[in-house]
């Protein structure tokens, strides 16, 4: 079995979070997520998140904090999906690899349908005291 390693943010702006839906091109198209992106060989996980949510979102954070690490076998791949939550600063109008996002309160998260490695997530933040 390959493996996959990918980091997403939990974008934080006041008491919302950052959630962006996939695309009808990709897998899991219609499905939510938690914005980020794959890691390239040379980069840690938190410059990895840095350059995937500024590409994709012309996101900028601070605050960065690891969140958890969520494990999941999709396609007979097994993904490691690490999450760090972080504070909005600016940007995040649009995304060039989602057709949708939106700012939700930690409450919403249930009215979402997410993709199997957001699920572990998706369920800590609503066990938990998670924010800034």
């Amino acid at each position: 079995m390959t493996s996959l390693t990918i980091v997403c943010g939990i974008v934080f702006k006041e008491d919302k979070i950052l959630i962006a839906r996939r695309s009808g091109h990709k897998s899991n198209s219609g499905k939510w997520e938690f914005p980020g992106g794959k890691i390239e060989p040379t980069e840690d996980p938190l410059r990895a998140l840095k350059r995937e949510l500024a590409e994709e979102l012309q996101l900028n954070a601070d605050n960065y904090q690891y969140l958890m690490t969520s494990d999941c076998v999709v396609n007979e791949v097994m993904i490691h999906l690490i999450a760090y939550q972080c504070e909005y600063i600016s940007g995040a109008n649009s995304s060039t690899d989602h057709d949708r996002i939106e700012w939700i309160s930690g409450s919403e998260l249930k009215d979402y349908t997410f993709t199997n490695p957001d699920i572990p997530i998706v369920r800590f933040i609503e066990s938990q005291q998670v924010g800034f």
